[in-house]
């Protein structure tokens, strides 16, 4: 078994189920989880932990609508020691606990840099907000990082935090072509501000963009209340 992939829906899940597959498995190198659900008080650390003693063959690692805000130590741990080369954090709450936003997510970063196989990157759905500026820093220093394409998307990026975000990274420019998604993000609250950061992005990245409602998505969100 090189391959796996669990989707739960509204359930409580006993994570030791899922670890004693991994450690059964050591040459897995495709992981997707989606949507587990332990129950209160319990983390999904032990999760980073088996991936890191039992899988170093990983080299996709797919979590989607967890709750990962208590695992930094676990995460960091992870990736000092691995052979990723696609991590994706979609929907994951990271920032939702951390005390300092900025500061654990520099370490984040600094991590991340360290993984020189990693090529995508996905943030998706974080609310990450204006501390995507950090993320520029994924290309600063004499050692870069290797990811070429990186999802911010569904981020609640404003424009201006965009705007920051581009002056940082051409300050920090990608060693190479940056495939950057920014899509589902209001930049139409200030669409000249928006379009100067992308005028800025464009010369190193390729921009996945779409447009945006503010109306419509505040619509949406009251008829769903």
């Amino acid at each position: 078994l090189e391959k796996l992939d669990i989707k739960v829906a509204e359930l409580q899940t006993d994570l030791r189920f899922v670890t004693s597959v991994l450690r059964r498995c050591p040459q897995f190198t495709s992981l997707r989880l989606a949507g587990i659900r332990l129950p209160s008080g319990s983390s999904l650390s032990q999760l980073f932990t088996t991936l890191s003693e039992s899988n170093p063959l990983l080299r996709s690692l797919n979590l989607e609508d967890l709750k990962l805000s208590d695992c930094l130590p676990e995460i960091l741990n992870l990736l000092t020691d691995c052979k990723l080369e696609e991590l994706r954090f979609n929907d994951c709450r990271l920032l939702e606990q951390w005390s300092n936003k900025e500061e654990s997510l520099q370490r984040l970063v600094e991590a991340l840099k360290a993984v020189p196989s990693l090529h995508a990157l996905s943030l998706a759905q974080n609310r990450l907000a204006k501390n995507v500026c950090v993320l520029a820093e994924l290309f600063s220093g004499p050692a870069p990082g290797s990811v070429k394409r990186l999802d911010v998307s569904s981020n609640f990026i404003q424009p201006a935090e965009l705007l920051e975000f581009a002056k940082r990274l051409r300050t920090h420019r990608p060693p190479h072509r940056l495939t950057l998604d920014l899509r589902v993000n209001p930049g139409d609250r200030d669409p000249d501000t928006w379009n100067a950061a992308l005028k800025r992005l464009r010369p190193f990245c390729v921009l996945l963009v779409k447009g945006w409602s503010s109306t419509d998505t505040m619509a949406d969100h009251i008829s769903n209340m």
